[in-house]
């Protein structure tokens, strides 16, 4: 039945052009008055819309997927619980509010690989036509190939956690290439990780450093005062592939040799209730199994709180001026066999674990703090965008 309601709607895709067609037409009709405002959507991963609406302030944030585990107002949404209803009445409003939306802006920011249209490559196009700037924002699977993953991670030597997602990677591999195809031909900036994300994309792309609203930082080094037990936090969105299974095996022996600890690990929980074991926790563990030097938000709301984290990466390949070259200040690079040993490391010389925790908290407010993170958008954006 879902496959069947699928294809219905990919025969039906055409009729959303229309749709738009009209609704631009109507809207022109107006006379808005377009201004340097940035359109911001459609597809919520880690709260990405929200942050960036932050750092552009002339923007509009348009969500049509929420986010049971994050809590954002929107300048458009539709939430809506039911999946088929709500792909139901985006066909619609999709392509009415862009029709609105492109009366208003010339400048449009996509996270992820969804838009206000079904076919994607119809809606760049139409917009390409009437002269507006796309840029792509990309996130992870939306753009990775998992053959050029393997192939990376197999002349390292290192495990993929490929390995351990459970969807259709052949499917995968196909739709990144269309999507890469797409984004080479109509995009005017990408903004994507080339490593843990690599691609198919042949034009130039940028890192982009994670945004964290000033209010969520924490400067709470005194919780490493008079210390009994450290609190150690795991929040995995994925255990297989955030490597679950070796961080409870490394804490279970810690605790078996008699080392203080008390291991907290948070799974299906609101964004809040992590965020409030990250205040009074030492050290988190992240992921283990990064090939490039993405560490999440997660990470960086780790950073934020004052942990020492513990994560892995590689900084290998990066830009002259690219920030992540200074991640082995920040946090514990950990790959997927070290997690028992690293973590004991730190246990054994705890001066090590406040140390990482003052210098994560620095690197995070310097590079990621909403007021630092747009000075960075904004250099890249001026060349750009029409003022």
């Amino acid at each position: 039945m879902k496959f069947f309601l699928i294809g219905i709607v990919k025969f039906l895709a055409p009729l959303q052009l229309f749709i738009l067609f009209f609704s631009d037409l109507f809207f022109k009709a107006i006379f808005l008055n377009k201004k340097n405002k940035m359109i911001i959507g459609v597809h919520e991963i880690a709260s990405n819309i929200s942050l960036l609406s932050n750092v552009f302030e002339n923007s509009i944030s348009v969500n049509f997927n929420p986010n049971k585990f994050y809590n954002h107002n929107y300048d458009f949404s539709l939430n809506v619980e039911n999946n088929y209803l709500r792909y139901a009445l985006t066909f619609f409003y999709g392509p009415i509010l862009l029709g609105y939306l492109m009366n208003i802006s010339n400048n449009f920011l996509y996270i992820w690989e969804t838009g206000f249209l079904i076919n994607r490559e119809m809606e760049f196009k139409f917009l390409k036509r009437r002269g507006k700037k796309l840029i792509l924002f990309f996130c992870g699977d939306d753009i990775r190939s998992p053959k050029l993953s393997f192939e990376y991670s197999d002349k390292l030597g290192v495990d993929n956690f490929l390995s351990y997602v459970n969807y259709d990677l052949d499917k995968q591999e196909k739709r990144v290439k269309e999507n890469a195809e797409i984004a080479d031909q109509y995009a005017d900036l990408i903004f994507n990780f080339p490593i843990c994300q690599i691609s198919y994309l042949n034009k130039k792309t940028y890192y982009n450093p994670y945004i964290y609203n000033s209010k969520g930082f924490s400067n709470s080094v005194e919780k490493y005062d008079n210390i009994d037990k450290y609190r150690i936090v795991h929040a995995p969105s994925n255990p297989l592939i955030k490597g679950t299974m070796l961080v409870r095996a490394a804490i279970k022996k810690l605790m078996i040799q008699g080392y203080k600890i008390e291991y907290i690990e948070i799974q299906n929980k609101l964004n809040s209730e992590v965020v409030k074991e990250l205040k009074k926790s030492h050290i988190v563990l992240n992921q283990f199994h990064g090939l490039g030097y993405a560490i999440g938000l997660f990470g960086v709301e780790a950073l934020a709180n004052s942990n020492c984290l513990l994560t892995s990466f590689s900084t290998e390949k990066l830009e002259n001026d690219n920030i992540y070259s200074k991640l082995n200040e920040a946090c514990v690079n950990t790959r997927y066999w070290e997690v028992y040993d690293k973590l004991k490391l730190l246990l054994d010389n705890p001066h090590q674990i406040k140390k990482y925790a003052v210098s994560g908290y620095n690197f995070a407010y310097e590079n990621f703090e909403v007021n630092n993170a747009r000075k960075f958008y904004n250099k890249v954006f001026n060349e750009l965008i029409d003022n």
